[in-house]
């Protein structure tokens, strides 16, 4: 079995604990009044699920270009998971995440703000002359850039000891994050990425971090749902399946 066949083996295994999850997801946040937060974290992690399923098929057509433009979403979206699964974790309600939906809304407004004020002052189109620009506070403080949410997530590892593991794997994502943005914003390609060899070991690591990072999303969840759901032997089962499934090294033979 190589590589790539590991790598969807334990996509494989994942999927049977994440089917069980969304199955019962109703009867686990019955009555649960942080249960808003929980159906967010969920959210996260079905969209990095998303992402992580097309990566297999870019795989496949050696579409190295699209996966590295995907997997800069997906450090995105696991850091917004990070940050409000610890909040969570910490704070027992759904302060974060109302706060993160509305400031996420409005910071999404004044971009479409900016952008009709940079059109009418550079070319004054006819069209634009109905719209009305949305009256909001422009002076959000944006607490969900990358750095800002790296930062949060490691002052927490550094306070809890039992979390210092996942320091190493957050400092894997981000230099992966910042080797790949010029794939997004145009810069110049490596020419090793013409080496095909070069170009799939790549590819299989973007798959392996990513596949690391949803199962590492469910299984939070999970610690989330058995803290509602006491002596839940269930969810402890699925609790350690994941937890197996993370040190898995596919690497090996």
């Amino acid at each position: 079995m190589d590589r790539f066949d590991k790598l969807e083996n334990l996509d494989d295994n994942y999927f049977k604990q994440y089917k069980i999850v969304m199955d019962n997801l109703p009867f686990y946040v019955k009555g649960i009044n942080t249960s808003k937060s929980i159906m967010n974290l969920v959210s996260l992690n079905t969209h990095i699920n998303f992402l992580k399923n097309s990566m297999f098929d870019l795989y496949e057509s050696e579409n190295i270009i699209a996966m590295n433009v995907l997997y800069r979403s997906v450090f995105d979206y696991f850091l917004k998971f990070q940050y409000l699964f610890l909040r969570l974790l910490e704070e027992k309600n759904n302060d974060a995440v109302n706060e993160y939906l509305k400031d996420t809304h409005n910071l999404d407004i004044i971009g479409y703000i900016n952008t009709i004020k940079f059109i009418k002052e550079k070319f004054n189109p006819s069209s634009l002359s109905d719209i009305k620009i949305p009256e909001i506070n422009t002076k959000i403080n944006n607490r969900y850039t990358y750095k800002k949410l790296v930062e949060f997530i490691v002052n927490k590892i550094h306070r809890d000891k039992n979390h210092e593991n996942n320091l190493d794997f957050l400092v894997k994502m981000l230099l992966k994050y910042t080797e790949l943005s010029k794939y997004v914003h145009g810069g110049i390609y490596d020419l090793e990425y013409y080496d095909p060899q070069k170009r799939q070991e790549d590819m299989l690591l973007i798959i392996d971090i990513t596949c690391k990072n949803a199962i590492a999303c469910l299984q939070q969840i999970v610690l989330v749902l058995y803290q509602n759901n006491k002596n839940n032997e269930r969810l402890t089962n699925i609790y350690n399946t994941l937890d197996k499934l993370l040190k898995i090294n596919v690497n090996t033979t």
